[in-house]
């Protein structure tokens, strides 16, 4: 599906990266409970809120810890914000559907104790096809490598089509690319 990204959600992600690069290098960064890397505090997952939901769900997907796991294990810290479709997934074990693909430089990030920071958010656009219980949303996310001496990498930002259903549990992030 063709993504038509708008001047201003462009001129968000260049902002978001460059304060997401700015606060990487600052110390005492907070993980959330689950094993996420943020330097930022997360915000809380709101079941009500498809978007909280979906940005909660792609900033613990894109933050990674290179020398404390192996690619993909960020999907497990997902995991309670993921719906029907990206549950069964990760369950099954089948591979790369779903997972995003980490960098090229996962080893080196691992040799130099670096993580990777995310910092997502919504585009308030609404898709054509939203139902009561589904949703598309495109989100922003920007990736920051933090590396111990303090220095920071501002990565290639993404817009990312996420949809989210509602489930018993409230809603669920269940695919995304």
């Amino acid at each position: 599906m063709m993504v038509r990204v708008g001047w201003a959600l462009a001129g968000c992600l260049l902002v978001l990266a460059a304060i997401a690069g700015c606060a990487g290098g600052a110390s005492g960064s907070a993980g959330d409970a689950a094993g996420g890397t943020s330097s930022f505090p997360p915000p809380p997952a709101d079941p009500d809120s498809p978007a909280g939901v979906a940005v909660e769900a792609l900033r613990r997907i894109y933050s990674w810890q290179p020398a404390a796991e192996q690619p993909g294990a960020a999907m497990q810290r997902a995991k309670p914000l993921l719906g029907p479709h990206l549950s069964a997934v990760l369950d099954a074990g089948t591979g790369a559907v779903g997972l995003p693909k980490t960098d090229a430089r996962w080893a080196e990030w691992a040799a130099a104790q670096a993580r990777v920071d995310a910092v997502a958010f919504a585009s308030a656009e609404q898709a054509p096809d939203e139902t009561a219980d589904r949703r598309q949303l495109k989100i922003g996310v920007a990736q920051t490598v933090i590396y111990p001496s303090g220095r920071s990498e501002t990565l290639p930002s993404a817009v990312i089509v996420a949809t989210v259903v509602r489930t018993v549990q409230g809603w669920r992030l269940d695919d995304f690319g």
